[in-house]
């Protein structure tokens, strides 16, 4: 993280080839589980980058940006940062993507930007949505679509 790696795979994002963006948005999903990657991603304001790659063609670049939004938003500032840059518009049509892994990711990342009172508002007319998902092939599919809903409806 002190060589600037955050900054260099930020650059890799919009590489033309597929191969280099899925290894980019993998090593900012490893970077941003510890608190000072969740910090840098943040700072080197990434997230417009993978809210852009939520839509790439290849499901490894959109499993992986999902993750990487997943676990650099668990701060209440990379909450914000993560709404601030349209995550959650862009995250919910990935609920419904053919690849499993971007389906949990995705529910995984919406949990917790439903934890921020902004998100949860946002959220709550698309549970019905989220719902559908609770009868996912996946099991874990379907767990991570009902602690969604769950977050989403918890009231304070």
């Amino acid at each position: 993280l002190a060589s600037g790696a955050v900054r260099v795979f930020k650059e890799k994002l919009a590489h033309p080839d597929l191969r280099i963006r899925s290894r980019a948005t993998q090593a900012l999903m490893a970077i941003s589980v510890p608190l000072q990657g969740k910090n840098t991603v943040l700072e080197e304001n990434v997230f417009p980058d993978l809210v852009l790659l939520l839509e790439d063609e290849d499901p490894e670049v959109r499993a992986n940006a999902a993750g990487t939004l997943m676990f650099a938003a668990i701060t209440t500032p990379g909450k914000y940062g993560a709404l601030d840059a349209g995550a959650l518009l862009a995250l919910l049509p990935l609920t419904e993507d053919q690849e499993s892994k971007v389906r949990l990711y995705a529910l995984k990342a919406l949990t917790v930007l439903a934890e921020a009172p902004e998100g949860r508002r946002t959220l709550l007319p698309h549970i019905p949505l989220l719902q559908e998902r609770s009868q996912d092939p996946s099991p874990a599919v379907r767990k991570a679509a009902d602690i969604a809903i769950k977050v989403i409806e918890w009231k304070p």
